[in-house]
């Protein structure tokens, strides 16, 4: 017999943001270790989609969730404070109903819920006070005001209800290692192994479903870059001033090599510096995409591009797992102490820089080894093996 437990998740299919991934595979892979996953999570329509082109998995609950900036709003204008803790917060309104009827259909052993949406955790905490339930609270990105100083000032309702769920959640969950150790710092009050860490990761079939040829077959030495850009933290500029570095140098000319900058809103923000340093023809924005599209995009590449900047340090993006599942050659645009450079410096191909002369000398070495792949060992980082430290983490409360 199955033990049951309660995900709350605000990102789940048929969204398509990578926050998705974790719980989606979690929900997945459960069920090998005898434990059957009960999901609760938002309508389609509040991805802006429709429920008829998507099909849930069974034991998949949905719930009508009030958006403040679309219900609330008066000419694409509301009440800042009616966003608090974040613009999802009328969610809880028909999932605190729903979650209790769920609990007493199910009796899940253990409640389960997922950051960076605090309202899922403000309702597993509802869930959990109403019904005794072990409640585990899972952090894919830690308080943005605990790391992002501009933001601190904003933050202080959110920072309180967060030190709520420290308090009465049964475990903290992490992500890496450093935002663990951040936590612990900010709650000294808390016992340490209340704190754990269960990295991001990867599915291999994720590779295996593609449609789509990924074989390469220009001359041209592709860079590729996933993910939306901006000047506070995932800033591209390096990259692009190496460019312009080697051009000016005359180590490269039009068609030997072509970056990709992939995500949503990167050309209205890069576009005037790529122009400026006239790299035009090197550099080249495209639309966002679907995961699965976005994966067949990044095999196609030849050197995959990470930018993660100061302000993350504690944090790394769940598409590096990807990336090193591709056994392509990566760059890293971080610091040499963050979780993305201690990660990505384990495995072979992988280079950090900060530095516009060694990302350029960099570059220029990976071009002369064109197609070049790298064996390395990811099995750790597959999500069945993820789900296998979540169950060990369960399996206390069953006994």
């Amino acid at each position: 017999m199955s033990n049951n437990i309660l995900l709350i998740a605000f990102d789940y299919l048929p969204a398509q943001n990578p926050g998705v991934e974790r719980t989606h595979k979690f929900a997945r892979y459960l069920k090998e270790f005898g434990w059957q996953p009960i999901v609760l999570t938002v309508n389609a329509s509040t991805y802006d989609l429709e429920q008829k082109d998507f099909i849930d998995d069974e034991h998949v609950y949905r719930t009508f969730c009030i958006d403040v900036s679309k219900h609330l709003a008066y000419k694409g204008k509301y009440f800042s404070w009616l966003k608090q803790p974040d613009r999802y917060v009328g969610w809880a309104l028909t999932a605190i109903p729903k979650g209790l009827k769920l609990i007493k259909q199910y009796k899940p052993k253990v409640i389960w819920s997922t950051f960076p949406v605090l309202t899922s955790h403000c309702i597993a905490f509802s869930l959990s006070k109403l019904t005794g339930i072990p409640w585990l609270a899972d952090y894919r990105d830690p308080l943005q005001s605990y790391y992002d100083k501009s933001v601190y000032k904003k933050e202080k309702l959110t920072r309180w209800l967060d030190k709520l769920v420290i308090q009465h959640c049964s475990k903290v969950v992490t992500v890496t290692e450093g935002s663990l150790q951040l936590y612990r710092q900010i709650h000294p009050d808390q016992a340490k192994d209340k704190f754990i860490c269960i990295g991001n990761g990867f599915d291999q079939s994720n590779f295996t479903d593609l449609v789509g040829d990924d074989e390469i077959t220009s001359n041209t030495f592709e860079l590729y870059h996933g993910g939306s850009l901006y000047k506070t933290g995932r800033d591209p500029s390096i990259i692009l001033y190496a460019i312009a570095h080697l051009v000016n140098a005359g180590s490269i000319t039009q068609g030997d090599l072509k970056l990709t900058l992939e995500g949503m809103n990167n050309q209205n923000i890069y576009q005037p510096l790529v122009d400026q340093l006239a790299i035009n023809d090197f550099v080249f924005f495209s639309a966002q995409v679907s995961s699965s599209k976005a994966l067949v995009n990044m095999r196609r590449a030849n050197l995959l591009i990470v930018v993660q900047g100061e302000v993350f340090n504690n944090q790394i993006p769940s598409k590096v797992y990807e990336y090193l599942a591709t056994d392509l050659p990566i760059i890293a645009l971080t610091p040499e102490k963050s979780e993305t450079a201690s990660l990505i410096k384990e495995h072979k191909g992988c280079f950090c820089t900060e530095s516009i002369t060694a990302l350029a000398k960099q570059l220029t070495a990976f071009m002369s080894e064109t197609n070049k792949r790298y064996c390395r060992d990811t099995s750790k980082y597959e999500r069945r093996s993820r789900t296998r430290e979540l169950v060990d983490v369960l399996e206390p409360f069953i006994q």
